[in-house]
């Protein structure tokens, strides 16, 4: 789910910035740095000989492979997101699947993570990378969660009383002027 949110979150970001300006290829630039700064401790530990040579009972590195190519999958997801206007239709769909996946993958990592506590001794560094991306990917299930209301009335209901910009009026005008990457078009 984190990767998920990251390349939500970059897509909104984008967003913010006229598409003529060079401000847009300098936000691209630092999408690219910002989504490999965090590949790098998943690559890190991947390479430690802790981490693939040393027993442990639950599969973490295999996972910590896993993760690596989704965060790809990810970057890949992003820079087409901030690149790409207006988003096609197939995009949205092939983007909102790879959130699917990615939901019911973290759990699949957080109960094997949860079964590896004898892993913490021997191979510390990619035990605790790989609590450290799942928290963050609970996390971003709960942004995720919070918003799900919204986005659903919006699909379902009368947007109107959601934003109306026309009017200046619903229940999302002021979060919305306050901060507008909360909400999904």
């Amino acid at each position: 789910m984190l990767q998920y949110f990251w390349a939500h979150t970059s897509y909104h970001v984008a967003r913010w910035f006229p598409p003529h300006r060079m401000t847009r290829i300098v936000l691209l630039l630092m999408v690219g740095f910002l989504s490999l700064s965090t590949l790098t401790p998943l690559l890190y530990v991947a390479i430690l000989p802790d981490s693939y040579e040393i027993y442990c009972s639950q599969p973490l590195y295999s996972l910590n492979v896993f993760t690596i190519v989704i965060s790809i999958i990810a970057i890949g997801f992003t820079f087409v997101l901030v690149t790409m206007e207006p988003v096609v239709l197939v995009v949205k769909i092939c983007f909102h699947s790879f959130g699917a996946a990615c939901f019911v993958i973290q759990f699949i990592i957080l109960y094997f993570i949860s079964q590896a506590a004898d892993c913490v001794d021997t191979t510390t560094a990619l035990y605790y990378v790989t609590w450290t991306f799942t928290i963050l990917s609970l996390c971003s299930t709960v942004y995720f969660a919070l918003l799900l209301p919204f986005w659903l009335y919006a699909a379902i209901g009368n947007k109107k009383h959601l934003l109306d910009k026309k009017t200046r009026s619903g229940l999302c005008y002021e979060p919305l002027n306050c901060c507008p990457c909360l909400w999904h078009v």
